[in-house]
């Protein structure tokens, strides 16, 4: 019998540490306070506290994880006890930009190169690899927003923010980040690739506290 392997889907499954002491990369901001990244071991949760502070941690990936295509997923499972003071919506501006806790995935596609933090940036040099775009998936109160909404980053056209709703209970996100690259900035999501992630935040515009929790980073893809 003739076997047919074009419809054999190879999936590849990847598990984020979360542990930040350990291939990440600090991305703190110059006179600013940094918020507090808390990993616990057992139950393998970091819980994110910010008092008016600012920051993140970086992680690049090495050449054989980098993941391509649009059928490339990213999830994780979240919780915010506790919000910023300041809900931001579209338009996004620089004064109101605080979120108690971001997911970012860092995209190369080929073109126009990002700037990033100096740390971030001898990084991806030491590891051969570049940044085009950055998307940040960002907790907001579910009292604020029903469903998923995206926007241009007030800081950069190459940066998209997606904001959600978030609970003070677990739950569970999963995005395709090349579709969203494509479907919001316009961008080509073909010979695009995963090649970072940059967990991050801030109440430094709002000068208020938040709290957060993450575990289970996941990126899967998959291909025939």
């Amino acid at each position: 019998m003739k076997k047919h392997w074009s419809h054999i889907l190879v999936l590849s499954l990847l598990y984020i540490p979360l542990d930040f002491e350990n291939k990440w990369i600090e991305t703190s901001i110059p006179f600013q306070g940094s918020p507090d990244f808390k990993y616990e071991k057992k139950s393998k949760e970091m819980f994110i506290e910010t008092d008016d502070d600012v920051g993140g941690y970086a992680l690049i990936l090495k050449p054989d994880e980098r993941s391509k295509g649009s059928k490339t997923s990213v999830s994780w499972k979240w919780k915010v006890t506790q919000f910023p003071t300041a809900i931001p919506s579209p338009p996004l501006k620089k004064e109101n930009d605080d979120y108690a806790l971001r997911i970012g995935v860092l995209i190369d596609n080929g073109q126009k190169e990002l700037k990033l933090p100096s740390a971030v940036k001898k990084k991806l040099q030491k590891h051969q690899a570049r940044v085009s775009h950055y998307i940040f998936y960002a907790a907001l109160p579910a009292s604020s927003l029903k469903e998923k909404r995206c926007a241009t980053s007030a800081y950069s056209e190459q940066g998209l923010i997606c904001h959600l709703p978030v609970t003070d209970k677990w739950s569970e996100a999963r995005f395709f980040p090349l579709e969203d690259l494509e479907q919001w900035i316009k961008k080509p999501s073909k010979g695009a690739k995963i090649i970072g992630f940059w967990v991050f935040a801030d109440t430094d515009n709002s000068e208020s506290k938040s709290k957060a929790w993450l575990k289970d980073l996941k990126l899967e893809s998959q291909s025939k």
